[in-house]
C-alpha cells in the first residue's frame, strides 16, 4: 500500500504479510493512515512514514491494537524538516511492535526532523534498540508501555517524555 499527497487509508481487522522480505508494507507520504486490529509481518520496514520525500504536508498515522513485526523497523519515520510549520504525527496505542533492528526508528539527517510520536499502552521491542529517536525539533511521549532491546531508547535529538513505562536494556 502507498498513500501520497493528502490521501487517506483506513484498515481494520486485516493482515498484511510478505513471505519474501518485501521492502515496505505500507508507505505514507504526506497522507493519513489509520490501522485498527491489523497485523503486518515479513517486511524490511512494515510502516514507513516518509514525509521527507514529499511536498511539505505532514502525515498523520494512528495505529491501534496492531501487531507489527519487521526485519528492520516496524515503524520508520522521516519528518519533512522545515517544509511546513507542523509535525509529522504518529500515535501508537495498545499495540505490539517489533523490529529486528528497532521497532520505531527515526532519521536524524538535517532535512528529516519534525516529528511528534505518542506511544500509549504498548509493547515495543527491537534487536538494537526498542526506539531510535535522532530527530531534532521533535517530541516523543511514551506512557504506560514496555520497551526492550539491547538499548531501550536511544535519544539523539528532540524531547522524550517517559511516564509509567518499563524499559529493559539487554546489551
Amino acid at each position: 500500500y502507498s498513500i501520497h499527497n493528502r490521501g487517506g487509508l483506513g484498515i481494520k481487522n486485516y493482515a498484511v504479510t510478505e513471505k519474501t522480505g518485501g521492502v515496505v508494507g505500507i508507505k505514507v507520504v504526506n497522507g493519513e493512515l489509520t490501522m485498527n486490529e491489523v497485523t503486518v509481518t515479513g517486511m524490511v520496514d512494515a510502516v514507513r512514514v516518509d514525509d521527507g520525500a514529499g511536498s511539505g504536508q505532514d502525515s498523520m498515522v494512528r495505529l491501534s491494537e496492531c501487531d507489527i513485526s519487521a526485519i528492520d523497523c516496524a515503524v520508520y519515520v522521516r519528518g519533512n524538516g522545515g517544509k511546513s510549520g507542523q509535525l509529522t504525527q504518529i500515535t501508537i496505542e495498545k499495540s505490539t511492535l517489533h523490529g529486528d533492528l528497532g521497532a520505531i526508528w527515526g532519521n536524524g539527517s538535517d532535512t528529516f526532523w519534525g516529528t511528534s510520536i505518542q506511544i500509549l499502552d504498548s509493547t515495543v521491542t527491537g534487536g538494537y534498540a526498542a526506539i531510535y529517536h535522532p530527530q531534532r525539533d521533535s517530541s516523543m511521549t511514551i506512557t504506560n508501555s514496555t520497551l526492550a532491546g539491547a538499548m531501550g531508547v536511544a535519544v539523539k535529538g528532540g524531547d522524550v517524555h517517559i511516564i509509567d513505562t518499563t524499559i529493559t536494556a539487554t546489551g
